[in-house]
């Protein structure tokens, strides 16, 4: 399970799906394979599993705050259908994110407890594992 931010957009990207997807903050439309789906808090949104994965980008209506959801994943599915990332295009502002993220942002906030990005963790477990087999 991992919590997920969306300032104004998140990249484009590619991977396998049986992702779950709880809609907690905010309003939005994340667009799968080429075909847009619209949420709100208490919305629910499933990737489908195809072959290939699916090719998906999420988008925050509202400016002024982000929206959040909460995405449950089953990371030995993950390991059984083959698990890939391909990053497909860049978050717009994700220059701006980064150096938020590691305390860059010139706001003297100490960032060093931030958050690990949910798809590099998953990226780091699933090679952890990969090494132990």
């Amino acid at each position: 399970m991992f919590r997920k931010d969306i300032q104004t957009e998140s990249g484009a990207h590619t991977h396998q799906g049986g992702l779950v997807i709880y809609v907690t903050r905010g309003a939005g439309y994340s667009v799968f394979d080429g075909e847009e789906y619209h949420w709100k808090p208490g919305d629910l949104l499933i990737l489908p599993v195809k072959p290939g994965g699916v090719e998906h980008q999420h988008f925050n209506y509202d400016d002024s705050q982000s929206s959040q959801w909460i995405a449950f994943i089953y990371i030995p599915f993950l390991f059984q259908t083959g698990s890939m990332l391909a990053q497909v295009k860049e978050q717009s502002n994700w220059r701006e994110m980064a150096a938020k993220d590691t305390g860059d942002d010139d706001t003297g906030r100490d960032d060093s407890d931030a958050e690990e990005d949910p798809i590099v963790a998953v990226t780091r477990i699933i090679g952890q594992r990969a090494g132990d087999g």
